[in-house]
Formats: structure tokens, C-alpha cells, sequence
């Protein structure tokens, strides 16, 4: 859930985050976009962006908790993408069916792998919902 708020030159945005440690045990958030371009001029299609944004935050943190290994929980958006999305892979289709050959000098094999079979585990246990 998320209020948004019109102000001068920026729009706050006040969101539930269940791991905000800072002293606040309702677990809320003060997130502020600070949007360099906005991309309207309309308070509406601004308001919508920054739910859109908020909601693609939501989602990279879902992620980050139920299939990323402990110890890369706590990388950037950056970080994740250089180190666990651009992997240096051949796509390969052994019996006709697509696979990831990965590189042998992958410094972050097992973390990939390691977040590949969570997402499996994860497909598994909604299936059965």
C-alpha cells in the first residue's frame, strides 16, 4: 500500500516494508522519489508513475528475499544486473529443448545457481496452491 502526496519538486511516497529497521514497528517506510524529470505535468499520471515505481521496488525486494541467496540480499540494482543477470552464458539446445551453458571462469556460478533452484522450489510450491 502506498499514499502519494504532491509537493513542490518531488512526490513522497509512504510504503509498508516489513524489514524497515529504523526504531518503526508498523514497518513503515518513508520513500522519496526523487524524480530528476517528472514525467508529466499532471499530478494523476505522476501519481501513477510513482506506484508504478513503487510497485517495481516491491517486486525487486520480493525477489530479493524469496530467491536470492543470503549473502546477495543485500546488492544494488546495479550489482544484481552486472553480477547475476548479464551472465556470461551460450544458449545451447541440447535435444531441441533451450539451456544456459555457463562460462567456467563465472565468478558467481554458485549464486546463480544457487537462485535458479530457489525459483524452482518456489514454482513448485505455488503450483500446488
Amino acid at each position: 500500500m502506498a499514499q502519494c502526496r504532491r509537493g513542490l519538486s518531488r512526490y513522497e511516497v509512504t510504503a509498508f516494508d516489513p524489514d524497515f529497521q529504523a526504531g518503526n514497528s508498523a514497518g513503515i517506510a518513508r520513500v522519496k522519489l526523487e524524480l530528476e524529470n517528472i514525467p508529466t505535468k499532471f499530478f494523476e499520471a505522476n501519481s501513477a508513475f510513482s506506484q508504478v515505481t513503487l510497485f517495481a521496488y516491491n517486486l525487486l525486494n520480493c525477489f530479493k528475499r524469496l530467491c536470492l541467496p543470503k549473502e546477495c540480499r543485500r546488492m544494488s540494482i546495479e550489482s544484481l544486473r552486472h553480477r547475476l543477470l548479464a551472465v556470461p552464458a551460450e544458449l545451447i539446445y541440447p535435444q531441441g529443448r533451450p539451456a544456459l551453458k555457463l562460462s567456467e571462469c563465472y565468478p558467481d556460478k554458485n549464486a546463480f545457481l544457487e537462485t535458479l533452484n530457489r525459483i524452482k522450489k518456489l514454482k513448485k510450491r505455488f503450483n500446488k496452491l
